[in-house]
């Protein structure tokens, strides 16, 4: 919990613009598991790193993604916080629709985002 309260108390560095995220859905080795290609190349960490000139991807699950320059919350099952290979978890059977946003260290949504469905 340090981390993110050191987190908090820094200046991230600012949303890049000209950035695109592709996401790839999971295959049958790693069902539950995407991965995202960002271009050009970011600092991608996750946020308990604490560095403020990182950034780290949100994944909404099922549920519209926030729109650029708000708070992305935590503690929503349906948001997961992390990096370009990500385990989104236990998922129903059936259709789902990811979309993948880049966040700034204080969780504040960027405009580069991707959707996959599978």
């Amino acid at each position: 919990m340090a981390a993110l309260d050191n987190a908090s108390a820094q200046t991230p560095a600012a949303c890049p613009t000209g950035v695109t995220l592709a996401v790839a859905p999971p295959t049958a080795a790693a069902p539950t598991t995407v991965t995202v290609a960002v271009t050009p190349a970011q600092n991608i960490k996750p946020a308990s790193a604490a560095d403020a000139t990182s950034f780290h991807l949100h994944y909404f699950i099922d549920t519209p993604a926030a729109a650029a320059g708000t708070v992305i919350p935590t503690g929503d099952p349906k948001i997961v916080h992390g990096t370009t290979t990500q385990d989104l978890g236990a998922l129903a059977a059936g259709s789902h629709t990811v979309v993948a946003v880049l966040g700034q260290l204080n969780h504040t949504a960027c405009d580069a985002r991707a959707t996959v469905t599978f």
